[in-house]
């Protein structure tokens, strides 16, 4: 059978693109929302990558906590030979002389034929720094449908303690975190969920899991294709081309689908209902009741009344970490839990935050100035210099030299991370020959700052200066230069 369906496979891929066609639902947790405007677009055309070193800003970002749902309405993702689909994030490659460890936003992904019966993935949330099984850990190289159609198959961790920089050399594939319908038993899948962690806050609009695209590696296209049994999977597809099986479970991976199975139906708890299609397999639960909706039914859901697809249980006290008890972790004892904490890591239980910027005033390094947080993690190093000095200021945005922004555009926001060995007053900012240091500073040491220039012409050129502290004769010196363009 999966030679036929190889084949059909081949012939499908000139007429379906392979990319996700529809977003079902969407729900921005805390902390997200950055990409929302250019919904829904932005997560259902090719991935967008921006190598090993650097985030796409190509992205939806989900924040924490956040969740999404994805059709393939013109095909349908099939168990093929190997890795069945694809999900890029924008995780990156911590650069220096050799690579470190990924920035990864990582988060749970779950399939489903039919967008009621969604199946986990096992995703290893309380593994880091790869995050085993889980999405938004791999780099991701691929910029186009071809080139996102070739998972990649070296493992993350064979990227990280190597040279860094020019030397870097990408293995082969798309990068991105591919998953194979095969480990969870199903034969066909057409919706594809993915659910944020709570880890990782970032700048306001950035938090949580940031979502590029999902790609299907094997895909059949449902044009003039016939589906003998009505449910909704055609035939060439269909693990029981004659049996009506919407939700196509395939327990064994054998390819014949549990409903069709030689034989009666497994149904290991005896509650009536086949293997395939019990929300708790394992439990007797004749009402497949399921409060939350997250693919698991209330009789072996660890989290009932809490959407808990993964069903991650660290303590194995038989509560899942989604609503465990008691009170969330509190890292600095402040009474006040990490995930509502403005200062996770500082105590300040008054939260007092003077500037209203989301950040308290017990870590905010210039708490009365909106514009400066604590320090992130950049997406961009600014380039043009070398050695010490090239990491005296860093990049959230933009994240290259030369930056395009839509037609009516008469600003362009910038977002940099100040080292802590920057002088202060040594920062220079020129828009053209407009020296404008004054009007957008200060720059605070060990700060990210946000600064807005004015664009009065279709192509503006934008140079930041900045010295660091004199190192005997030498003064490190960082000049990062960029140019913006309206389309």
């Amino acid at each position: 059978m999966k030679t036929l369906l190889i084949a059909l496979l081949l012939a499908g891929r000139a007429f379906a693109e392979p990319f996700a066609d529809r977003v079902v639902s969407l729900e921005i947790g805390s902390g997200g929302g950055f990409g929302e405007d250019k919904m829904p677009g932005v997560v259902l055309g090719p991935p967008h990558g921006g190598g090993p070193f650097q985030g796409s800003m190509d992205t939806l970002s989900l924040g924490l906590g956040g969740s999404i749902v994805l059709e393939f309405t013109d095909n349908v993702i099939v168990d093929g030979p190997g890795p069945d689909f694809t999900v890029f994030e924008n995780a990156f490659l911590q650069d220096g002389i050799v690579t470190s460890a990924p920035f990864a936003e990582p988060g749970t992904v779950s399939v489903s034929a039919d967008g009621i019966h969604f199946t986990a993935f096992p995703c290893a949330l309380s593994t880091p720094p790869y995050f085993p099984g889980c999405a938004g850990v791999y780099p991701v190289f691929a910029t186009d449908a071809a080139s996102a159609l070739v998972p990649s198959t070296t493992p993350i961790e064979a990227l990280v303690g190597v040279p860094g920089g020019t030397a870097f050399v990408p293995p082969a594939g798309s990068g991105g975190d591919s998953f194979d319908l095969a480990l969870v038993g199903l034969h066909a899948a057409r919706f594809v969920r993915i659910d944020a962690s709570m880890l990782k806050p970032a700048l306001a609009g950035l938090s949580g899991f940031d979502l590029d695209a999902v790609v299907a590696v094997h895909s059949l296209d449902t044009a003039g294709q016939p589906d003998t049994d009505g449910d909704g999977i055609p035939d060439a597809a269909d693990s029981c081309p004659t049996v009506p099986n919407p939700d196509q479970s395939d327990a064994d991976g054998d390819g014949v689908g549990d409903a069709c199975e030689p034989g009666p139906p497994l149904d290991a708890d005896g509650d009536g209902v086949p293997d395939g299609q019990d929300n708790c397999p394992a439990t007797a639960n004749p009402d497949q009741h399921d409060a939350d909706g997250d693919g698991v039914g209330d009789a072996c859901d660890d989290c009932p009344s809490t959407p808990d697809p993964a069903q991650v249980d660290s303590d194995g006290d038989g509560v899942g970490d989604a609503c465990e008890q008691p009170a969330p972790p509190d890292a600095d004892g402040d009474g006040v839990e990490d995930t509502l904490d403005n200062c996770p890591s500082v105590p300040n239980p008054d939260q007092a935050d003077a500037d209203e910027d989301g950040f308290g005033d017990a870590c905010d390094p210039c708490p009365d100035d909106s514009s400066c947080v604590p320090a992130v993690t950049p997406r961009y190093p600014g380039g043009g210099n070398h050695g010490a000095g090239d990491l005296l200021l860093q990049w959230v945005t933009p994240v290259a030299s030369s930056t395009e922004l839509p037609a009516g555009a008469r600003t362009a926001t910038m977002v940099v991370v100040v080292s802590p060995e920057v002088v202060p007053e040594s920062v220079r900012v020129k828009v053209g020959r407009q020296d404008l240091t004054a009007a957008v500073g200060p720059f605070t040491p060990g700060s990210t700052k946000t600064f807005t220039v004015p664009l009065a012409r279709r192509r503006t050129a934008v140079r930041v200066r900045a010295f660091g502290r004199k190192v005997g004769r030498h003064r490190p010196t960082d000049i990062d230069r960029f140019t913006i363009t309206i389309q």
